[in-house]
């Protein structure tokens, strides 16, 4: 069928057009005498919404006619009676892909194009903007458009897709984050090849990586729209990849894939896949992850961004730029390694409780911050101990006071001397305190983090170690954030239980089991903060993990000499001890450790007080048989460690 002769110079809107052509074509079909009117082809829309989408998606002419037919169709009342009149059946909501074939054929587009505008994979269908349904003939099937498309040229508002769930991530002027040196440009670049190749963006929480992704792509005039993980492996992939396409177009924007650290660490090898899918699909895509991904592991071309901390420096120019009156910022910054969207978070909520921060609001807000997060995996332990409290080996107390040199070192160490650049990982400070119970190493812990100024956090590893895959490595990761940039010392007891060595993987459970030990070492190997990890069985920590460790102290059972000191030092001055208590006689007969030293003081204490009495030979002998009996010993014999 040919377009009919002319009949008016005046240009005819497209409803109008499609409305006249429709009673001509029923009339030609009828063999009667088609209606006079404009039949004069409109031209193709000017609207700046759609001839900016039809660029952005390279639509071929035919798909664009098509397509601006639809919409015309949803968008004027017209327009869609027409096109229901074209039908040859009538059927649910949408339009007869025969009613599209006979307009455009109408215009000049053989049916044939239009047939294959609408078979399944085409470019109208991938892109997210229609959707064909139906079985049998192609010519037969219904074509939906996108509401979002409609509402989207009409200059509607869009609210956000909620399933699955995109986010619009907020951005600023590059040159008002604080960034690392070579960042910015570094962005800029990889923003502007999106096309070419996906850009993944490394490091740890709060650093900003997608701030930085969504700042440099708005240089380009993109959006950036989050989509997590776990929900683009529950949606169906066709579906989403047309979803996301048609976000893309509508939103002129990159999709962020988020939360991969469960990918990136080997417990879910989705992910190559997807990319690759997202890509070929022709979606720019941004990665964000805090571990470094194995680039082995893909077959699609990757740009990096590692997002370093921050320079002490950069972190004092960031306090003195969101809390200006802020006299000590330089110690601020110095002291806690916060990356600047924790920085920015803290210094709003200092701002809403004062006008004339202090180094003590500061504090108390990071303290609180950080508060929040660990302690739902562990408990701050108080410190009240002094170096003049232990009893110890001279080897032990030398490498315990060097732990706290280094700690206090490492800035000029590291950063003055440059050894940052030779060592690249393994900036942190990490101890195994190895032997019996009660040998002191808890207390010895609890000693250094006073002597440095650090809160302690000792971590419940029952709360951190779960049955379900991957959430053993989240609570650890988290924990690790958190204790990094806020100034704590982590104190894992009993550490053999989840840094013990790995096995050979003859089952799912000893592969999974390896992977979140693998997990592990990369996460403490990166941890910039104070570490102490303390074991009864030292042999059972696996040698990778001991070789990463900066300190590796051993607390051995106190000798004869040590444990007299212990008894002596147990009882306070103002305690009514016996003048004939002979403690060298305790320390000989009974092989103690300092911790069972002390419960035995404090309960003879007790036993004393309840028979209104001093604290004599006979009620100690008593405390330290209940003390053996305790802990399972049929007799006083015997070390108790």
């Amino acid at each position: 069928m040919r377009p009919l002769a002319l009949a008016s110079d005046t240009p005819p809107t497209l409803a109008d057009w499609l409305a006249v052509t429709a009673s001509r074509v029923l009339a030609l079909r009828d063999g009667r005498t088609p209606p006079g009117g404009a039949n004069r082809r409109p031209a193709p829309s000017a609207d700046g919404a759609w001839t900016r989408l039809v660029t952005d998606a390279g639509l071929a002419p035919e798909a664009a006619r098509a397509l601006e037919c639809l919409v015309a169709g949803e968008r004027d009342i017209l327009a869609g009676r027409a096109l229901d009149r074209l039908a040859r059946d009538a059927g649910p909501a949408g339009t007869e892909v025969q009613a599209i074939a006979t307009v455009l054929d109408y215009l000049g587009i053989p049916p044939d194009t239009t047939l294959a505008l609408f078979a399944p994979g085409a470019e109208l269908a991938r892109w997210g903007l229609v959707t064909v349904s139906g079985e049998g003939r192609v010519a037969s099937r219904r074509i939906m458009v996108a509401p979002r498309l409609v509402a989207h040229l009409r200059g509607d508002a869009l609210p956000p897709v909620e399933e699955p769930p995109l986010e619009r991530v907020g951005a600023s002027p590059l040159a008002q984050l604080t960034l690392p040196a070579g960042i910015a440009d570094e962005a800029r670049a990889h923003a502007s090849a999106l096309a070419r190749s996906p850009w993944w963006l490394i490091g740890p929480r709060s650093t900003g990586k997608r701030t930085v992704a969504a700042s440099a792509l708005a240089e380009t005039g993109r959006a950036l729209l989050q989509l997590r993980m776990r929900d683009a492996l529950a949606a169906d992939r066709p579906r989403l990849l047309a979803l996301l396409a048609r976000e893309v177009l509508l939103n002129r924007a990159a999709i962020a894939l988020t939360d991969l650290d469960d990918a990136v660490s080997g417990r879910d090898d989705a992910l190559p896949g997807l990319v690759r899918a997202l890509y070929r699909a022709g979606i720019p895509l941004v990665l964000t992850s805090t571990m470094t991904p194995a680039l082995a592991s893909f077959d699609t071309p990757l740009a990096l961004t590692e997002l370093r901390a921050l320079e002490p420096s950069q972190r004092t120019d960031r306090w003195r730029r969101e809390l200006p009156t802020l006299a000590g910022a330089d110690e601020i910054g110095a002291r806690y390694r916060l990356a600047p969207g924790r920085i920015v978070r803290i210094a709003t909520r200092v701002r809403a409780r004062t006008a004339a921060p202090t180094l003590h609001d500061v504090a108390a807000e990071v303290s609180a911050e950080v508060s929040q997060q660990v302690t739902v995996l562990g408990d701050r332990v108080q410190v009240t101990q002094h170096w003049g409290d232990l009893v110890l080996p001279p080897t032990t107390l030398d490498a315990a006071r060097e732990m706290v040199a280094r700690v206090r070192g490492r800035h000029q160490v590291l950063a003055t001397w440059g050894f940052a650049d030779k060592l690249q990982k393994g900036l942190g400070v990490s101890a195994l305190f190895a032997g019996a119970p009660g040998t002191g190493k808890t207390m010895v812990a609890g000693i250094i983090a006073r002597e440095l100024g650090l809160e302690l956090y000792q971590i419940d590893l029952a709360r951190v170690v779960s049955k379900y895959v991957g959430e053993t490595e989240r609570n650890l990761g988290a924990v690790f954030d958190a204790a990094e940039a806020g100034n704590v010392m982590l104190l894992f007891d009993e550490a053999d239980a989840l840094f013990g060595k790995r096995t050979e993987a003859k089952s799912s459970n000893d592969r999974y089991a390896n992977l979140e030990i693998n997990y592990l070492l990369q996460r403490l190997e990166r941890f910039e903060g104070v570490c102490v990890l303390t074991t009864n069985l030292a042999g059972s920590i696996d040698p990778a993990f001991r070789r990463r460790l900066s300190f590796r102290i051993d607390f051995p059972v106190p000798d004869v000499e040590e444990r007299a000191e212990l008894w002596c030092r147990a009882f306070p001055d103002a305690a009514p001890v016996a003048h004939d208590l002979d403690v060298d006689a305790l320390a000989a007969r009974y092989e103690l450790a300092g911790g069972y030293i002390r419960n035995a003081a404090l309960r003879a204490a007790y036993l004393a007080a309840a028979a209104g009495s001093v604290i004599t030979a006979p009620i100690v002998e008593r405390a330290v048989a209940l003390e053996y009996h305790d802990a399972g010993k049929l007799s006083t014999g015997g070390r108790l460690s």
